[in-house]
């Protein structure tokens, strides 16, 4: 039972001090993100409401393509996303909207 207590007590100080050392790494560290302020907007119709959501998310991608270029155009990293969808009778119609992104390599 003692070995186990050391034990318990030397991970959890580990843990304590890789939580120090990460904090003040992270603390001194640049925003991996650059984003622009504006948002830009897309909209698409489709069959069913994953179909319109992949059609919006793919055209919001080629309009920022368009705009800034394809390294602003990821669609995962983008802040601020909102995707609005609503059943119009047979079809689902969607817009998009978010802040385009840039992944900053240091």
């Amino acid at each position: 039972m003692v070995f186990s207590r050391q034990a318990n007590r030397k991970s959890g100080l580990l843990a304590a001090g890789f939580m120090v050392v990460l904090a003040v790494t992270c603390a001194g560290a640049a925003q991996p993100y650059q984003c622009k302020a504006a948002y830009k907007h897309a909209e698409a119709i489709a069959p069913s409401k994953a179909q319109s959501t992949a059609s919006v998310k793919a055209i919001w991608h080629n309009t920022v393509n368009d705009i800034y270029g394809l390294q602003w155009s990821a669609w995962d990293i983008a802040k601020s996303k909102r995707i609005i969808c609503e059943s119009t009778g047979n079809n689902y119609y969607c817009r998009a909207s978010a802040k385009p992104c840039l992944y900053v390599i240091n």
